[in-house]
């Protein structure tokens, strides 16, 4: 479990937010994002050891399907590519061969956290309010969305997802253990281009 979540998560400190002053309801920010089916773009994340003050930094491109999973590939510092479909998750090596497969009932963790930040990506208030309490503010355009676990099952102890208008473009999470922070920066942002979802069938069986 701890390899798939660091994959998720590997691949800061949180840097400095600005300070939003005005609590809204947690729907008027989601439903400023689109409801598209497919959402892509480019990622850079940064996981910080708190207590050893090291960080490992990656980058890479990912898509979010609301039909078909999660494509989540890494470039940097190595390539590698994790497939998250609803019946599995899969492990490609840099030549984009298969190095582990685990069926999604073995892994319903990891399952879980990419669960997470698809249904963020897609603005689904419903579905993020059924694992978190959910706080947001607004303020000069931009907003912050803070989510508080409801159930201790969840390897979070807190979320923060920030964005500008209709866009994310920060996630934070906060590890139940408060020792380690991973921040994922996304960037480039695209909806529902057809050669997104091109990219799950290069990896399909």
């Amino acid at each position: 479990m701890t390899k798939i979540i660091n994959f998720i998560a590997l691949v800061c400190l949180v840097p400095a937010m600005p300070i939003f002053a005005e609590p809204v309801p947690a729907g008027q920010v989601l439903k400023l994002i689109p409801q598209n089916r497919i959402v892509a773009g480019d990622f850079e994340q940064t996981k910080t050891m708190l207590d050893l003050e090291i960080d490992l930094k990656s980058a890479g491109k990912f898509v979010f399907s609301k039909n078909d999973g999660a494509l989540w590939q890494t470039d940097v510092p190595a390539k590698a590519t994790i497939l998250i479909s609803k019946e599995s998750l899969t492990f490609f090596d840099k030549e984009d061969k298969i190095v582990q497969e685990i069926k999604i009932g073995a892994s319903a963790m990891a399952q879980e956290i990419v669960q997470i930040i698809n249904d963020a990506m897609l603005g689904d208030v419903a579905a993020l309010e059924k694992y978190f309490e959910l706080n947001a503010q607004t303020e000069n355009g931009g907003w912050r969305l803070e989510l508080s676990p409801k159930e201790s099952s969840l390897p979070f102890s807190a979320i923060t997802i920030c964005g500008n208008g209709g866009e994310v473009s920060d996630i934070h999470f906060l590890n139940d253990s408060k020792d380690e922070s991973t921040h994922i920066k996304l960037k480039n942002i695209q909806r529902d281009r057809n050669e997104s979802l091109e990219a799950f069938k290069k990896f399909e069986k």
